[in-house]
């Protein structure tokens, strides 16, 4: 987990699996489908037992449940199935535990994301839903709106404009048509300000994408322990001389504890650092070394590194090591 390989290997496995079972079933399957591991089929009512079998027997870290058909209806990712003798039809699906808690109309977020989680229960509610069952569930998408304070009025003018696009949806726009590209830009969510500059941006062809900036994670406490700075990676960070005003500023993508004892036992004097030891006899002050930045991204931490060297005007690195800078950096930084 983690890797990015993972969820392709986790696909190959169970499509390895899927094949395995169905050609080792010695009973007729008349459809299977699955959704990553969730799967759903129709066997013979004495067959139950053998087919979690086959699926268990697969492999021992790979364990499956199994849950039967119950009152002619079964739930299979957000729908429930009902088995009728005309067919199968669906119905919009929730769980027990499922606490019908969006984005409070009250919060501070623009309008247009509050709109969107009423969009997106509408439509929930609307397309999940065979029409016998339709109205059930956007009776219970309405009172979930309304348990998160969003107005009936706004609640029931989205729905009909919803319900309305359903069923009478128009024809897509020829493929052919141009479109243009549209830019992005993020900036904090401040109430009415943030709207007149959408608008403004608008004009430019630059979507305003708002964030919050007033987050949970602000208000509780942190959790985990702080990382050691010694311990942190992808870093730009500097050390102070112990003779003279002098910094030394560099970046590294390994341990800053691993990069330091690069320093302290260099014996090539292939840094600005040694060198200016070298000439000055000075030393620098390990254990007061301090972080200027973090960036994950290599060529990102290579140009703040030389910004870092460009602002600093005690900086002993060697002229070079800004030479990739844009001028455009160096005039803003004078």
């Amino acid at each position: 987990m983690g890797v990015s390989i993972s969820s392709a290997i986790a696909q190959i496995v169970l499509e390895d699996l899927e094949e395995s079972v169905l050609s080792n079933a010695l009973f007729d399957i008349p459809f299977f489908y699955r959704y990553v591991d969730d799967c759903i089929t129709a066997i013979p009512k004495n067959k139950q037992h053998e087919i979690l079998q086959l699926f268990n027997s697969y492999h021992q870290k790979l364990q499956f449940t199994i849950e039967i058909e119950s009152q002619s209806k079964i739930n299979f990712l957000d729908l429930t199935l009902h088995n009728l003798k005309k067919g199968i039809k669906t119905e919009w699906y929730t769980k027990v535990t499922w606490s019908s808690r969006y984005v409070n109309f009250n919060s501070q977020h623009p309008i247009s994301q509050k709109k969107s989680v009423i969009i997106g229960l509408a439509d929930r509610a609307i397309k999940l839903s065979d029409p016998d069952f339709r109205e059930k569930s956007i009776t219970k998408a309405k009172q979930a709106l309304k348990l998160n304070n969003y107005p009936e009025r706004l609640i029931n003018t989205i729905f009909k404009k919803r319900i309305h696009l359903f069923y009478n949806q128009t024809k897509q726009k020829s493929n052919t048509q141009q479109k243009q590209k549209k830019n992005y830009l993020s900036l904090p969510y401040i109430p009415s300000m943030s709207e007149n500059f959408s608008k403004i941006f608008m004009n430019h062809n630059i979507t305003i994408a708002h964030k919050g900036y007033n987050l949970v994670k602000n208000i509780f406490s942190k959790l985990k322990d702080k990382i050691p700075d010694e311990k942190k990676s992808h870093v730009i960070y500097e050390i102070p001389c112990n003779d003279c005003e002098g910094v030394y500023i560099g970046q590294t993508s390994q341990y800053l504890k691993n990069r330091i004892n690069g320093h302290k036992y260099d014996k090539k004097n292939t840094t600005a650092l040694k060198s200016h030891c070298a000439e000055t006899k000075h030393s620098f002050n390990f254990a007061k070394v301090k972080i200027l930045k973090t960036e994950n991204n290599t060529k990102k931490r290579e140009i703040l590194e030389m910004v870092e060297i460009q602002k600093n005007k005690n900086s002993i690195n060697s002229k070079t090591d800004t030479n990739n800078l844009s001028k455009l950096y160096c005039n803003i930084l004078k």
